[in-house]
């Protein structure tokens, strides 16, 4: 079996719907995105990830690509840079790791935002 998917997990109904479900959970949750502490809005997303976890529940990469870029989005808004560049560097290695190629720029997009904060970019 080829490991070669698309970010939308395509040929999977079941990853597909769940994907689904979690970009509307995870759009939901950016809505509810207040200034200050981020406590809320880091729950429903680690729980939202949870959901991506290989062991009880199945893999989904897509998924579990595009939460760990929310939370990548939460901490670098929150000026958590170190913990945002844990989160897109595990983004960077499920992308790789399934060859994705539709949908990863904003995961890149992302790094390059979170690189410019830290002015790291040269």
């Amino acid at each position: 079996m080829e490991a070669k998917q698309v970010y939308s997990n395509n040929g999977n109904g079941l990853a597909n719907l769940v994907h689904e479900n979690i970009v509307k959970l995870g759009t939901f949750a950016n809505s509810q995105i207040q200034p200050g502490p981020i406590d809320k809005q880091m729950d429903l997303h680690l729980k939202l990830l949870a959901f991506t976890d290989p062991a009880p529940y199945g893999f989904f990469p897509a998924s579990r690509a595009y939460m760990l870029d929310q939370l990548a989005t939460i901490y670098k808004e929150a000026g958590k840079y170190d913990k945002a560049m844990k989160y897109i560097h595990e983004a960077m290695f499920v992308i790789k790791t399934f060859k994705f190629e539709i949908g990863v720029c904003n995961i890149f997009i992302n790094y390059g935002s979170l690189l410019s904060k830290k002015n790291e970019l040269n």
